[in-house]
């Protein structure tokens, strides 16, 4: 059990004091990733066939999404961007489509609908998160770890071991998005997230193909 002084833990205390201003912004910036105090800025969406289920002779329509910032740059909100989302989900079948995503089930889903019920919109839930494995949903970390809901990995970690290039530059990764978000440069944002979904889907084809489903 780590020692604590009132609501700090011994080092977050001694970091407090070392600079007061620098763990004030730390800890505001570890604020974005709980849907309380956080928001959405950007949701990127790569659309294309479920492995294994392609009709051949068809060419299967491929195509990218990113709501919250438009293609100039331009911020369009977050309720915007969580109506867009939804519209594009709206005719999603747990039978039939399949959702992937990197911790999607244990972060990023709660996150959206969180969102929606803090901005008032009415957004039933497409998929049942409470069930053990989840119909129509496609965990990249949980698939790297067999199922299992305990451990984690970053997507980041997992292209490197798959001879995969990552989504991350020397200029964009996810810890400098709040950074680059004060610098106004919100296209960098919009494409390090596309990147982030095309990287997740080349992962998902590969394990699709090395585990089958």
């Amino acid at each position: 059990m780590p020692s604590r002084l009132g609501y700090m833990r011994l080092e977050q205390q001694e970091r407090y004091l070392e600079d007061i201003a620098a763990e004030e912004e730390r800890v505001y910036q570890l604020g974005s990733l709980n849907a309380t105090s956080g928001r959405i800025l950007s949701i990127a969406v790569h659309v294309g066939p479920v492995p294994g289920f392609e009709i051949e002779g068809l060419t299967s329509k491929q195509s990218e999404h990113a709501f919250g910032i438009d293609k100039e740059g331009n911020e369009q909100g977050e309720a915007q961007a969580l109506k867009d989302f939804l519209a594009l989900m709206s005719d999603f079948d747990i039978e039939c489509d399949e959702l992937v995503g990197h911790n999607i089930i244990g972060f990023d889903l709660p996150f959206l609908f969180q969102r929606c019920l803090a901005n008032n919109m009415s957004a039933r839930p497409f998929v049942n998160l409470g069930e053990y494995n989840v119909r129509g949903v496609f965990d990249t970390m949980r698939a790297w770890w067999l199922g299992d809901r305990r451990s984690r990995v970053s997507l980041d970690d997992i292209a490197w071991a798959l001879g995969l290039e990552s989504s991350k530059t020397a200029d964009v990764e996810g810890s400098r998005v709040f950074d680059l978000y004060q610098a106004g440069k919100l296209l960098e944002i919009r494409e390090y997230n596309l990147n982030d979904v095309r990287l997740t889907r080349k992962v998902y084809e590969r394990m699709v193909a090395c585990f089958g489903r």
